[in-house]
C-alpha cells in the first residue's frame, strides 16, 4: 500500500519510512529502530537525513510522536492510538495499541486534528474475575 498524500509530493525516503511503520503497526518506533530496519534492506541512510524525513512525515501528520523515554522520542502511525489496561483490584496492567475511528454525532472535534492520544481503561482482570466470577 503506497502513501498517500495529495497535497504533497512523496519522496521515496518517506515511503520507505512509511512502509516500515506499516510493516510494525501499532508499534512506537524510534528514529533508532528505523535505522536499523533501512539497514537490514541493505539500504543506507543517515540518521541526520531519518530526522528530516521523520520531520517531514510529522509536518504532514502521517505519524506523531507518542511517547518520550530516556531522552528518545518514539513515534506512530497517527491513526492509532496507545490503550492502557489497568485491573482496578490487582493493579494488572497492559500496554497495546489500536486503530480507533473517531465519530461524534455533533462534530465536536472539528476544530482540532486528532493525531493520536492514549486511553485508560479500569476493569478487572481475568484473574480477579475468577476470583470473584
Amino acid at each position: 500500500m503506497k502513501l498517500k498524500n495529495s497535497t504533497s509530493r512523496v519522496s521515496r525516503k518517506e515511503e520507505l519510512i512509511y512502509q516500515i511503520f506499516r510493516q510494525k503497526e501499532g508499534t512506537a518506533l524510534s528514529v533508532y529502530d528505523i535505522e536499523a530496519a533501512v539497514n537490514i534492506d541493505k539500504q543506507t541512510m543517515t540518521i541526520r537525513t531519518i530526522y528530516r524525513v521523520m520531520d517531514q512525515l510529522l509536518s504532514k501528520r502521517i505519524i506523531y510522536c507518542s511517547t518520550l523515554k530516556d531522552g528518545t522520542r518514539y513515534f506512530m502511525l497517527s491513526n492509532y492510538y496507545d490503550i492502557e489496561l489497568t485491573c482496578h483490584m490487582c493493579g494488572w496492567k497492559s500496554k497495546t495499541a489500536a486503530s480507533v475511528k473517531l465519530q461524534y454525532p455533533d462534530n465536536p472535534l472539528s476544530s482540532i486534528c486528532v493525531m493520536g492520544g492514549k486511553i485508560d481503561l479500569l476493569g478487572v482482570c481475568q484473574e480477579c474475575s475468577k476470583l470473584v466470577g
